[in-house]
């Protein structure tokens, strides 16, 4: 159960997830990129390479760092980072821009290889978003969300089955949340209460995905109706910015 969950009411009258105020990082990912469905191969990938890199540390940290890993990276291309070398991850290593642990940067590239592995069978999105169950309840408070699930569970082993690593259940929940799969959203955050006036639907309903972005930050957040102009375009969900991954 994960508290931080539970709805706030910020300054400017918006409801958010409590760990959404932990640092302005936060709120602006709340704000501008939770919870677009992510289906893209790029997208997906960045997602779960950042939860990797977070393990032991602060989601927020990571936030802070993300455009100097985009760099590092290659732009988080699927492609490019599978070629990485030994001479690679040392590079990596010694930028102190970056993640300096050798077992995650290794870690991404062996996920790289195995999203290659998976293009055959429909590529990383068809797997994981076969896990969507769309008439799974929301939660009602933040004691209801769970950091892991029996479809994380099963998630995470077939990752694993295809070369990933340094993923478990818990990695794979919050990849879920973050991605769209799953809706952890609770009333009283604006992301809820806006898609529950827009759809006409109860609490207690699962979501309907009323737009879907290939890479991470394809939405702007102006374009939410509840904050001011524009149709509604995101989805509603979260994921635990500072516990529910895998320390391994």
């Amino acid at each position: 159960m994960r508290y931080g969950f539970d709805a706030v009411v910020g300054e400017d009258g918006l409801g958010r997830p409590a760990w959404a105020y932990g640092h302005p990082v936060l709120t602006n990912y709340y704000d501008s990129e939770w919870s677009i469905p992510l289906t893209g191969e790029a997208g997906l990938f960045e997602l779960l390479a950042l939860l990797i890199f977070q393990a032991g540390m602060r989601w927020q940290q990571i936030l802070l760092r993300r455009s100097q890993l985009r760099q590092i990276l290659c732009g988080f291309s699927v492609d490019a980072v599978a070629r990485f070398t030994d001479s690679d991850v040392e590079r990596v290593l010694a930028n102190r821009e970056g993640i300096r642990n050798r077992r995650k940067v290794q870690a991404v590239v062996a996920l790289a290889r195995a999203v290659q592995k998976m293009r055959p069978d429909g590529g990383l999105g068809a797997i994981a978003w076969k896990y969507w169950d769309p008439k799974r309840p929301r939660p009602q408070d933040g004691g209801q969300v769970p950091s892991k699930s029996p479809e994380s569970e099963l998630l995470a082993q077939e990752l694993i089955a295809y070369g990933a690593e340094r993923i478990g259940a818990k990695t794979a929940y919050a990849f879920m949340q973050s991605c769209g799969i799953v809706d952890d959203n609770v009333p009283g955050t604006w992301r809820a209460d806006a898609l529950a006036d827009e759809q006409g639907n109860d609490y207690g309903q699962g979501y309907g995905y009323l737009g879907v972005a290939d890479h991470l930050g394809a939405y702007p957040f102006a374009g939410n109706s509840a904050i001011g102009g524009g149709s509604y375009r995101f989805a509603s969900q979260e994921n635990p910015p500072y516990q529910g991954v895998d320390r391994v």
